[in-house]
């Protein structure tokens, strides 16, 4: 995206960006709040905002009820993932 008009046709850019997820599902991830929770759907479209089900808090207590959140809704635009920990 950096690049976009210098290197690559934005065009093609904006494609990629479409297609390919920056967070695929199942990927573990954590977020700059600490809780830590699964990227459920990749949310196509929206760089960096994947929608995640947080299954621990940031204690690292599991959560007998799972959160879904979806980062590309405004309510949530302070959420970031910050730390990507593994793929199951």
């Amino acid at each position: 995206m950096a690049y976009s008009g210098d290197l690559f046709s934005p065009d093609l850019v904006e494609l990629f960006v479409r297609e390919v997820p920056c967070y695929s599902s199942g990927l573990k991830v954590e977020m700059n709040n600490g809780d830590v929770g699964f990227v459920t759907d990749p949310n196509l479209g929206f760089v960096s905002r994947p929608k995640v089900r947080l299954c621990w808090d940031r204690r690292g207590k599991f959560m007998r009820e799972p959160k879904d959140l979806d980062l590309a809704e405004a309510k949530h635009q302070q959420v970031l993932i910050t730390t990507v920990l593994e793929y199951d």
